[in-house]
């Protein structure tokens, strides 16, 4: 199990994806919330486990993703 997980910054997010094709173990997933109109899409833990590498948080372009201890 990883000591540090990803905290996303929605607010800060862009959804370019960037984190998701940095993960080497396709933790990560973009994925649409929100209704109708509203949709939009971030980035979010997938099914698969987190490594802890924090890849994603250094390829973030927009400083979205902190590494928090799990």
């Amino acid at each position: 199990m990883a000591k540090q997980k990803p905290a996303f910054s929605y607010a800060l997010c862009i959804a370019c994806g960037m984190c998701v094709t940095a993960c080497p173990v396709s933790a990560l997933a973009l994925t649409m919330t929100g209704q109708d109109a509203l949709k939009t899409v971030f980035p979010e833990l997938s099914g698969r486990e987190c490594i802890g590498c924090g890849l994603c948080a250094k390829s973030c372009p927009m400083n979205a993703i902190e590494m928090k201890e799990a």
